[in-house]
């Protein structure tokens, strides 16, 4: 076998020396051979077992399942985005959303926020940030 270029190859220093203390491999390089003839072995015995009259009846059945399936799909055509949502959102019309600003400018103050000025200004932000988010969504709708 032709040699390649070189490659920095990272090993699992755990697994290294579990092959080189079983003296399957002496070096990195001999240890990566190792597995690369394992895996081919691997793959060769699962392409031989497939390859058996009564495996290559199963997977005939489970390919054909699958075609049949496709075939008979009622969906010819991607889903739309109502079809994949089952319950879509709701939206609110202008009359709720102008109930909820109400709601909350007749909100009082929380006592411990009442307490300081600090804590008056930024609950007076909060509210003044939620009226205007309920007031982009009415103008959203327009």
């Amino acid at each position: 076998m032709g040699k390649t270029k070189p490659i920095g190859v990272r090993f699992d220093e755990e697994l290294l020396n579990k092959v080189k203390g079983a003296s399957l491999a002496t070096s990195p390089q001999k240890a990566l051979n190792l597995y690369e003839r394992s895996y081919v072995e691997l793959i060769e015995m699962k392409v031989a077992e497939n390859n058996k009259p009564e495996n290559k009846e199963r997977i005939e059945r489970e390919r054909n399942t699958v075609s049949e399936v496709s075939k008979n799909s009622q969906h010819k055509q991607p889903l739309t985005e109502a079809e994949c949502t089952p319950n879509p959102p709701t939206t609110l019309d202008e009359q709720e959303l102008k109930k909820k600003i109400e709601a909350i400018r007749a909100e009082k103050i929380p006592e411990h926020r009442n307490r300081s000025t600090l804590g008056k200004k930024s609950w007076e932000a909060e509210q003044k940030q939620r009226i205007l988010e309920i007031q982009e969504q009415i103008n959203s709708l327009k």
